[in-house]
């Protein structure tokens, strides 16, 4: 059910998915659809359907990036995104934590490193954060994500 949104109220938080997953990408674009200020506007099953998409659209405000993908993955397309859309906030996608891919992702070009099994809850607070390059600068690592000053998730990071 669509409802309007107030005067001076943000335009919703624009996603992309790509996942060759199809049940993985439904489900998500349906939780992420429940969400207020959200649309995941369009999805893709493979890197060249969405470089397709982005030489041809307007890019969205984030795209949700499969790592592991048939074809050219994610690490491997992030150059070829980065290209087209410089500023897109990029958050790897992944089933499996594992230190040494995350590396190889942030040091590509993405702006953080999520697992699936995270809630869309807090799928979408690390897209936030990943969009505040200056917050999560200050910070010295993304509150929720794998960010790029964290070794994994598991471990607890010291307050400052």
């Amino acid at each position: 059910m669509a409802t309007e949104m107030g005067a001076g109220a943000p335009p919703p938080l624009r996603i992309w998915l790509v996942d060759d997953s199809d049940d993985f990408r439904e489900l998500l674009v349906q939780v992420l659809g429940r969400e207020p200020a959200v649309t995941c506007e369009r999805h893709f099953s493979s890197v060249a359907k969405l470089l397709a998409a982005l030489a041809n659209s307007p890019a969205p405000d984030a795209l949700l990036l499969d790592v592991e993908m048939p074809g050219m993955n994610g690490i491997e397309a992030l150059p070829h995104i980065r290209k087209i859309a410089p500023h897109l906030c990029i958050v790897m996608v992944t089933t499996f934590f594992n230190g040494i891919r995350r590396r190889e992702a942030l040091a590509a070009g993405a702006s953080d490193f999520v697992l699936k099994l995270y809630s869309p809850a807090k799928m979408l607070a690390v897209i936030r954060a990943a969009r505040q390059p200056a917050a999560a600068a200050s910070s010295g690592w993304q509150i929720m994500g794998l960010g790029t000053n964290r070794e994994d998730q598991f471990r607890p990071q010291p307050n400052s």
